[in-house]
C-alpha cells in the first residue's frame, strides 16, 4: 500500500534511508518532518504489514532571485526514491512514482526529475512514466552528480500518464 507518511513513521523511514544512503538518523527525520509539514512538499511510504518497504518524496523548488541562467527551473520534483533491497524489482517504485505525479497534478501540469547520467535504472523508470530529457546542462542547489553529469527531465501530467498500463 502506497500512503502518505505520519510523523509516527518518520524513526522507520529515517533508519531505511540511512542503511541505504548513510548519514545521521536525526538528520533524516528532520528531512522528512520538513517533508510532512510542508504543503508543497510529500513524503509517501510504500508498507505492508506495518513494515515500511520504500519511500517517496517530492518537493516544490523555487530558484533564488541571483540564479545563474543554468539553475533548475522552478516546479514540483521528485526528490528522492528509495526502495528496500529485499523489495525492489516488484514495482514499489513505479507506484511510488506514480502517487507523487498523482500528488503533484492536483498543483501543477508539470514535475521534474533529475539522476546521474550513469543511473540507467533510474532514468528507465521515469523515461517509461513519460520523462523526457530536457538538458544536461543545468545546476540544483546542494546536488553534485557522479562524473558530474546530470540528466534535468520532465514529464506533462496528463490522465495518461497517471494511469497504470493495466488500466487503460
Amino acid at each position: 500500500m502506497i500512503r502518505p507518511a505520519a510523523i509516527a513513521d518518520l524513526p522507520a523511514a529515517a533508519c531505511l534511508a540511512v542503511a541505504a544512503r548513510g548519514g545521521e538518523h536525526t538528520q533524516w527525520q528532520v528531512r522528512f518532518a520538513a517533508d510532512v509539514a510542508d504543503p508543497d512538499a510529500c513524503l509517501l511510504l510504500a508498507e505492508t504489514g506495518g513494515q515500511i518497504m520504500g519511500y517517496g518524496r517530492a518537493r516544490r523548488f523555487q530558484p533564488p532571485p541571483d540564479a545563474p541562467a543554468t539553475i533548475a527551473p522552478a516546479g514540483y520534483y521528485l526528490s528522492g526514491l528509495l526502495v528496500a533491497p529485499g523489495y525492489r524489482r516488484q514495482g514499489i517504485g513505479e507506484q511510488l512514482t506514480r502517487a507523487r505525479m498523482a500528488w503533484t497534478a492536483s498543483r501543477a501540469t508539470e514535475i521534474w526529475f533529475f539522476a546521474n547520467a550513469t543511473n540507467r535504472a533510474s532514468l528507465l523508470l521515469h523515461q517509461g512514466l513519460g520523462f523526457r530529457e530536457v538538458t544536461r546542462d543545468f545546476i540544483y542547489p546542494g546536488v553534485t552528480f557522479t562524473g558530474g553529469v546530470g540528466v534535468l527531465c520532465r514529464a506533462a501530467l496528463t490522465a495518461d500518464s497517471l494511469t497504470p498500463p493495466s488500466r487503460r
